[in-house]
């Protein structure tokens, strides 16, 4: 049981991942002591400072404003990869397949195995 929807959220995205044998480590900005009022880039650098990282994976979407800050993210050492989906289709109920629907419709159309391989076999990254 749960006070937020965030948390629900989050317990969903735990499970999920852990049934799919994800096994990132799950990190919560809001427990966390961290305070910032800096933007886009700037931000996602700072995050990463906080945190230790050394790799930072960025949808694609965000390259444009990601690689303002590239030479920043270079002089911590933190590498930037950009990850390109290739969104396969699968099963799904209908006639016409609707991409990015969502992790639930993948998993209730193709269940967990067939949908961690799909997952896996669409992941493309590229080096910034």
């Amino acid at each position: 049981e749960t006070k937020y929807l965030s948390e629900y959220n989050i317990n969903i995205i735990r499970n999920i991942s852990k049934k799919l044998e994800i096994n990132s480590k799950i990190l919560i900005l809001s427990n966390t002591d961290y305070i910032s009022d800096t933007k886009k880039g700037d931000l996602v650098l700072d995050i990463c400072k906080y945190f230790g990282v050394s790799k930072y994976v960025s949808p694609i979407g965000a390259k444009e404003y990601l690689d303002k800050s590239l030479n920043d993210f270079k002089s911590f050492n933190i590498e930037v990869e950009y990850q390109h989906y290739n969104h396969p289709q699968y099963t799904q109920i209908g006639d016409t397949f609707i991409p990015y629907v969502g992790i639930l419709d993948l998993l209730m159309n193709e269940g967990f195995e067939n949908s961690k391989k799909i997952i896996l076999g669409a992941r493309n990254y590229i080096k910034a």
